[in-house]
């Protein structure tokens, strides 16, 4: 028979043990719940660096996207061809309207004075190296590396063959009556010098059939297909070959 200082003691076990079990389970929880809000913080940390990671991917893949679109138009693409029947077509005419002033693009100004019979331009520029622009832009050529005047296009011949040798790489060669090299081609470009090659007073004109007896076209004065040999005067020849 138990007295009743042993029931005691084992009421008090046993309250214990209840209670401790209810502890212990309520640690269970409180780990459980713990370990619950640990593992969705990760998942947020994980969502959060994936997110991240896209947005980043998303701008590197856009940059990429740009400097592939740059580079592409930094490439140039020039077909001889259209350059060549844009100056057939043009060469003894103007693509301007003669009833507006020189300046106006419709779709190009016209510098000269031979078809719209505008007084001389006070800046002195003639329409040759306007005309040769013209050309290049029908062929592909934009000229975004170059300063470019009204519509586009360039003014003087020196300006010209400048931006198509610095900028574009076109291969130059000078000399005095200096025959055509063996790689100039139709679409290709020749500008007259007097004196010297680096004179100021020039004029520029299209390759419009090349080989040895090469044939060139241009405004100022309004000529198509003549011998490059015609100009006498400015008797330093500059041959400006596109090389893409």
């Amino acid at each position: 028979m138990f007295n009743k200082n042993n029931k005691f003691k084992i009421n008090s076990i046993i309250i214990f043990l209840i209670y401790y079990i209810k502890i212990n389970k309520k640690n269970k929880i409180k780990k459980k719940n713990k370990s619950k809000k640990i593992q969705k913080k990760k998942q947020k940390k994980i969502f959060i660096s994936t997110k991240k990671k896209e947005k980043n991917n998303t701008k590197k893949m856009k940059l990429e996207l740009y400097l592939i679109f740059l580079l592409l138009i930094s490439i140039e693409s020039y077909d001889r061809n259209k350059a060549v029947a844009y100056a057939q077509k043009y060469a003894t005419g103007v693509n301007h309207d003669c009833n507006k002033s020189r300046w106006a693009c419709s779709p190009y100004g016209y510098f000269g004075n031979d078809k719209c019979k505008y007084k001389r331009d006070k800046d002195g520029f003639g329409d040759c190296a306007n005309f040769v622009s013209q050309c290049l832009i029908a062929g592909g050529m934009n000229f975004q590396k170059c300063k470019v005047r009204s519509c586009g296009v360039i003014l003087g011949a020196n300006s010209l063959g400048k931006c198509l040798k610095n900028n574009y790489k076109w291969k130059s060669e000078c000399g005095k009556q200096l025959p055509p090299p063996n790689y100039i081609e139709k679409g290709d470009v020749i500008i007259f010098h007097e004196g010297r090659c680096n004179s100021n007073k020039n004029h520029a004109m299209i390759v419009t059939s090349g080989g040895k007896n090469a044939l060139v076209s241009g405004h100022s004065p309004h000529v198509y297909n003549v011998a490059y040999t015609s100009y006498k005067k400015k008797n330093y020849y500059e041959w400006i070959h596109f090389t893409g």
